[in-house]
This record gives C-alpha cells, sequence and structure tokens, in this order.
C-alpha cells in the first residue's frame, strides 16, 4: 500500500485546479454584481412545484433513514431509471445518495483499493480525479479524441485504452452524455469500452447524470451495452436529478448497481454520512411524480440556452447534442495552458467566467468550458456579448 503524503501534499493532489487562481477575481465581480456564473454546472430554473411544496410537517422528512435511502425513493428511481436503461431494476439495485459526487465518492470507496488504476475517459467531469486520489487510487486519463469529440471510428480509442491498461488497472469511468463537451458516446466507441471491460475483468463506470437532457435526436446506445450478459455484473451507474429536474442544491443522488455489491454500497455510506438527505429523496420523488413533462420543461429551457450560445459565441467548437455545456476551443487564440489563464483572467475581468479545460483533462489546457444552463437566456445573451468583446479585443 503505497504511504499518504503529509496533508499538505494530499489535499493539493486531491483538489488541484488552476481555477483557483481566478476566484479572488470571482469574488470581485461577483460582490459588483456583474458576475455571469458560466465556469460552474448549475440551473437557473426552480425545481417543480410538487417538489418544492413537499409537507415538512411530516416527522419523517426530519428523522434519520434507512442508509441505503427510502424504500419509496430507491424504487421511484428504479422505476425512472430501468425503462431508460432497458433493465428490470429493483429497489436492491439503488443505493441513494449526496448527488452524483456523492455516488461516485462511494462506489470509488466501495470497489477500488489504493494502489489501483482506473481509467478515466476524458474530456471528463472534473471532480473525478480528485475522488479517484482521494481514496489513493490513479486516475489514468484515455481522451476520446484530440479535439474533444469521438473520432469517426472507434480503433484509436481501443488503442489507447488497451495501451493504459495494467497490472493494476481495476476500472474504468467515463460520463454519457459527456461533461464538458456534451457528446453522446457513440455505439462503435461503447463497444471498445466493453470489449477493454471484459477482456481485462474491469469494473466499467458511468455517469448518466445528463441521460435526460439530449437535446437532438441523437440516440442514447448506454441501454445496449447495459443489456449484454457478460458486462452486466461489472456494470454500476451514477446519476442524479441535479440537472433534470433542478435540484442540484438538494443534492439528490442514485447509484445502479447489481444486487450483490448492494450491501457494500449500504457499509460504506453508514461510514459517510450515514444517509443521503430525507428532505432530498423526498423533493426528488415528489418531482419523479409529475412525470415527463417536467423534464421535458427543464430540456426545453436547456434547448433554449444552447440555441442562444451556439448562435451568438464566435469561438470554435462542437455544438453538443446534450447536457448543459460549450467545450470551447481556443487552441487558435493561446499556445498552452498560461496563455488560456490569461485569456480567462481578461474575461474575468470583463465579469465573465469560464472554466478552463486543463481540469477536463492534460489534452485540453487551451479549451474552457461555458455552462448555458447557469443564467436566465437573457443574461446568457448579455454574457455571451462580452465574452465576445474580449476575444475580439485579444492578442496573446
Amino acid at each position: 500500500m503505497p504511504r499518504w503524503p503529509e496533508p499538505a501534499e494530499r489535499a493539493k493532489a486531491v483538489t488541484a485546479s488552476p481555477f483557483g487562481v481566478l476566484s479572488p477575481i470571482a469574488a470581485q465581480r461577483r460582490a459588483e454584481g456583474r458576475l455571469f456564473p458560466f465556469h460552474l454546472g448549475d440551473s437557473h430554473l426552480l425545481p417543480a412545484e410538487a417538489a418544492r411544496r413537499i409537507d415538512l410537517d411530516q416527522e419523517r422528512v426530519h428523522r434519520y433513514c434507512p442508509v441505503a435511502g427510502l424504500p419509496e425513493y430507491r424504487q421511484g428511481v428504479a422505476d425512472w431509471v430501468g425503462p431508460q436503461l432497458g433493465l428490470p431494476l429493483g429497489p436492491e439495485n439503488v443505493v441513494a445518495a449526496p448527488g452524483c459526487n456523492g455516488a461516485l465518492a462511494l462506489v470509488a470507496t466501495a470497489l477500488f483499493d489504493p494502489g489501483d488504476e482506473v481509467l478515466v475517459i476524458t474530456p471528463c467531469w472534473p471532480l473525478i480525479g480528485g475522488i479517484l486520489r482521494a481514496q489513493g487510487v490513479l486516475p489514468v486519463e484515455v481522451p476520446m479524441g484530440a479535439d474533444g469529440w469521438p473520432e469517426p471510428d472507434a480503433d484509436g480509442l481501443r488503442q489507447r485504452l488497451e495501451a493504459a491498461c495494467s497490472k493494476r488497472t481495476a476500472g474504468v469511468y467515463f460520463c454519457d452524455p459527456n461533461n464538458p463537451a456534451g457528446f453522446v458516446t457513440p455505439r462503435s466507441h461503447l463497444e471498445a469500452l466493453r470489449d477493454v471491460a471484459v477482456e481485462h475483468g474491469l469494473w466499467l463506470v458511468v455517469d448518466v447524470v445528463y441521460k435526460d437532457l439530449i437535446l437532438d435526436q441523437t440516440p442514447w446506445s448506454v441501454p445496449a451495452l447495459a443489456a449484454e450478459a457478460p458486462l452486466r455484473q461489472r456494470l454500476v451507474f451514477a446519476g442524479s436529478f441535479s440537472k433534470s429536474h433542478a435540484l442540484a442544491g438538494h443534492r439528490a443522488g442514485f447509484i445502479i448497481a447489481p444486487s450483490e455489491i448492494e450491501q457494500v454500497l449500504a457499509r460504506v455510506v453508514t461510514h459517510c454520512g450515514y444517509h443521503a438527505s430525507t428532505s432530498a429523496q423526498e423533493m426528488a420523488m415528489a418531482a419523479l411524480g409529475v412525470g415527463p413533462v417536467e423534464v421535458e420543461r427543464v430540456r426545453q429551457s436547456y434547448a433554449d440556452g444552447l440555441e442562444a450560445a451556439c448562435g451568438r459565441l464566435r469561438a470554435s467548437l462542437h455544438r453538443p447534442q446534450a447536457g448543459a455545456f460549450l467545450f470551447i476551443d481556443f487552441r487558435d487564440r493561446v499556445a498552452d495552458a498560461a496563455g488560456l489563464m490569461r485569456l480567462l483572467v481578461a474575461c474575468m475581468e470583463a465579469g465573465v467566467a469560464l472554466a478552463p479545460g486543463e481540469v477536463f483533462g492534460a489534452d485540453f489546457e487551451c479549451f474552457a468550458r461555458l455552462c448555458y444552463t447557469a443564467t436566465s437566456v437573457d443574461r446568457l445573451v448579455e454574457g455571451i456579448g462580452i465574452l465576445n468583446r474580449v476575444l475580439e479585443s485579444w492578442q496573446e
């Protein structure tokens, strides 16, 4: 087992992020009332009225609940996600978690040991590296493609996955639909992930936070992956209702896993917060009770944001198929991470906050992420206008 570093080094290994350079400027712009917070993945929407009107006079809302979650919540998640994945899920396959962040931390604790390696498909959700390192697990980046988008065929991905495997490799993590780039992973690329996972006996951990937010007609192929028997007992899903039901601040998440490891996950939950918030589970159940109409309301709002952002931003990017973000390619404007940081400081000085690409993968140091769901469309348009003016005047 590797020796842990001293606390200062440990904290740096877990949380290192170049965005820290921008935080004081962001705080100042926020205090001045002129910050466009496009750096955070958030929603400007209120959740469904039913979720906002849960009965807080119920005694159970304020009490401990079973560590794996309220039985009704676990059943509700199974009923909601099971048909999407094409799997006959029951409550025994679901564990409640404090958001998808908490879900992935619980999965990492339950499945991986210090010294293990996990292949992380990049560009990736930026906190997964810290979650793995906190367990003494090494994230090994495997890029989906050179420009943050899947290549036309999966041969390159398959080769990179094979080359990244070692005797210590224990799992693969990817987010689909992708955060930050917004692509829906093609079937051929999912098959490459499946083949490598099966061949090497790896856990396949899929972050499905954006599964309800495919904004065009692109088919979601993950259910075909889930249906394959050789993989089913090594396949774990993590998700939440943060984006799809505008419940980000309430941390209503879930893990979907083979029933064989549900008890392991429940034991881990016991020692990591004891259980997910009871009131958050109640709110999520109320939101789910509204049915597909609630997701369609959220999806349409996000689609409006996507149209406004893509139609106005004068920068290079792939148009997202899903999710909440634009992954902007600034390689025509900056040469390296230092150049990007100078550009982002200039944007921040003007009041527009973007997330630096380096946190999404080492190959993306000249990229940046913009969240188009964090504000109303009017505010989004105003902020992009300011961003365009910065880009027009930018000289490296």
